[in-house]
């Protein structure tokens, strides 16, 4: 596999090395190097929207496993406050339960005192 500057590198050693032939340099030479920077910025340009693009859909992916562990998550404590909550329910009931008990005795002895 070539590097990634090996293109590059390549371009410039053949600048280089013909540098020494004779060039007329006219309009139409300056639009032709003019168009190709302007491919060039364009490549650059649109490799680097397809670099973003791959990237986001990384992270996309990321972030909806994220979700996914997060809802999981909430589910799990959703059933454990459930569970809380019928506690709480439950020891109401034995709260109130006793606390009937209680006063049934404290009349049944209110109620043997007067006799």
């Amino acid at each position: 596999m070539i590097g990634p500057y090996a293109i590059s590198i390549l371009a410039i050693i053949f600048v280089l090395v013909d540098v020494h032939a004779v060039v007329d340099l006219t309009t139409d030479t300056f639009i032709g190097i003019i168009a190709s920077f302007i491919g060039a910025a364009v490549t650059f340009i649109v490799g680097w929207q397809i670099f973003s693009v791959l990237n986001v859909q990384n992270e996309l992916r990321k972030i909806d496993l994220l979700y996914k562990t997060l809802e999981s998550k909430q589910l799990e404590l959703d059933g454990k406050i459930d569970l809380f909550d019928n506690r709480i329910k439950e020891q109401d009931v034995f709260q109130k339960r006793m606390k009937d008990e209680l006063y049934a005795g404290i009349h049944f002895l209110q109620g043997c005192m007067i006799f």
